[in-house]
């Protein structure tokens, strides 16, 4: 069960959340005691469902890893032209969309983003 604590600073008081979990320490403090007890009890709900198994990879995890791993893992095992080329796309959705869980990231994002690819393509056809 998270602990909460009352400080008292000079512009009044506050109350900081302590959660302990296999040897870590969470914290967090709020301006009134029942934020701070709403965040210790969803932390720990959180905490216990991921060591649970009942979050998904997907949840957890975010493209920017994903894609990290790929390259780590799967990249080397390519030709050299196809590791340069796949590098440059790997570039793009990892600046694109690469803060995202992997949850997050849905078919109609992934389109979007292609289509404004797309279109910069384009445009920078137009220009030549």
């Amino acid at each position: 069960m998270a602990t909460i604590r009352t400080i008292e600073r000079k512009k009044g008081m506050v109350y900081k959340a302590i959660v302990r979990t296999h040897g870590q320490i969470l914290t967090r403090t709020f301006h009134t005691k029942s934020d701070a007890t709403k965040w210790g009890k969803r932390t720990e709900q959180q905490l216990q469902q991921e060591a649970s198994g009942l979050v998904s990879e997907g949840h957890r995890r975010k493209l920017l890893e994903a894609s990290q791993r790929y390259r780590a893992e799967i990249l080397p095992t390519k030709e050299l032209a196809t590791q340069n080329g796949y590098g440059g796309h790997l570039d793009y959705w990892e600046k694109q969309l690469g803060h995202l869980k992997l949850a997050d990231v849905s078919p109609q994002l992934i389109s979007k983003c292609r289509d404004e690819l797309a279109g910069e393509n384009l445009a920078d056809a137009d220009k030549a």
